[in-house]
């Protein structure tokens, strides 16, 4: 029925306009999918692609690299390849009734979801890293800070006078081992 192929052609052309808006997706105003181009969205309305292939790394201090944004195409596609071009065949093909076009823009449309699965999987790889690592950044902090409380909530002059005290009770104890050995052994005994 081609009424009912074109309100599937309208749902899939919404989809299509939440996956590049997924692409065009920023944080700490940076794009995360525009490769090197992260100034400005990515993907244009109809899914063209105006990022780069570039990707950056953050280096922590233990080492551990994490990529910071990728390459949208090799992960969404653009108009013409990938998900978003398979997605924009398949709406095309429903909205003008073409049967034949719908049935092919299928398998496809399975191997766009199954390579955006396996870049979702790198994606969740990088964010547990980087979860990990602030976690990490966070206990050490409240370590520190506990160490430093510690620290700086000692009573100076208080510690000095115990440590003048163990130091007199010290000198003292040398000072009466000293003294036994002057007394005969005798005298001990006794």
């Amino acid at each position: 029925n081609t009424s009912t192929m074109a309100t599937l052609g309208t749902r899939v052309q919404s989809i299509l306009q939440q996956v590049i808006g997924a692409a065009n997706s920023q944080y700490g105003g940076s794009h995360l999918f525009a490769g090197n181009q992260v100034q400005a969205a990515p993907f244009d309305p109809i899914g063209t692609y105006a990022g780069d292939n570039g990707s950056n790394f953050v280096t922590f201090s233990n080492g551990t690299k994490v990529q910071t944004n990728f390459d949208g195409k090799a992960i969404f596609g653009d108009s013409t390849s990938g998900l978003i071009g398979t997605l924009t065949a398949l709406a095309n093909a429903l909205s003008s009734g073409n049967q034949a076009a719908v049935a092919s823009a299928l398998p496809q449309l399975q191997t766009a979801l199954t390579n955006l699965a396996s870049a979702r999987g790198s994606l969740g790889i990088n964010l547990q890293t980087a979860n990990n690592l602030v976690t990490d950044a966070t206990n050490q902090s409240t370590t520190l800070q506990s160490q430093i409380s510690n620290l700086t909530g000692v009573d100076i002059p208080q510690a000095a006078a115990q440590e003048q005290e163990a130091l007199l009770q010290q000198q003292a104890l040398i000072s009466l081992g000293s003294s036994l050995g002057k007394i005969p052994l005798i005298n001990i005994l006794a």
